[in-house]
């Protein structure tokens, strides 16, 4: 007789194939927060220029662009943003407030945050690499940089 123990057949469902790190970083949104609605406009068109399919989400001022990013935060990693463009002078609470924000609340803490900002004086900028941000543009010139310092940031999108 013999006592081994009965080999189990497991009977494993087939899942579907997990998404790309890369197709799910492209439906997250891209945040751009500027008060000025002609510059989240130009901040728009370049980026459709780049081709990236992200959605955009424009905020005004920085008590509505922290209302937006808690409860993605809270939410889970699918609705927080890909990415966050920011002005440093907003209505409201400044850039940088939202930056120390994100970077001390749990699932913001690693977002890519690019500032475009006409604020372009010593402490500004200083202050915000010391917060983590990836790049600090001055506008309007720093539109022209926009695609490359995009490309800098290695996210898993693709840039023409």
């Amino acid at each position: 007789m013999d006592r081994r123990a009965p080999s189990v057949l497991v009977d494993r469902a087939v899942d579907a194939p997990e998404e790309s790190n890369a197709n799910h970083v492209r439906r997250r949104a891209i945040f751009i927060i500027d008060a000025d609605a002609d510059a989240r406009q130009d901040i728009e068109t370049r980026l459709a220029t780049l081709r990236l399919t992200n959605p955009t989400v424009g905020l005004a001022d920085g008590e509505h662009a922290l209302q937006a990013l808690r409860p993605a935060a809270e939410i889970g990693l699918a609705r927080v943003p890909a990415l966050v463009l920011l002005d440093v002078e907003l209505p409201g609470r400044s850039g940088l407030d939202i930056v120390r924000a994100m970077r001390e609340t749990i699932g913001l803490e690693n977002v890519p945050v690019v500032v475009l900002s006409a604020v372009d004086d010593a402490a500004s900028v200083t202050e915000a690499y010391r917060l983590g941000v990836r790049s600090y543009l001055v506008k309007p010139t720093g539109f022209d940089a926009l695609a490359s310092i995009l490309r800098d940031l290695d996210l898993p999108w693709s840039l023409t």
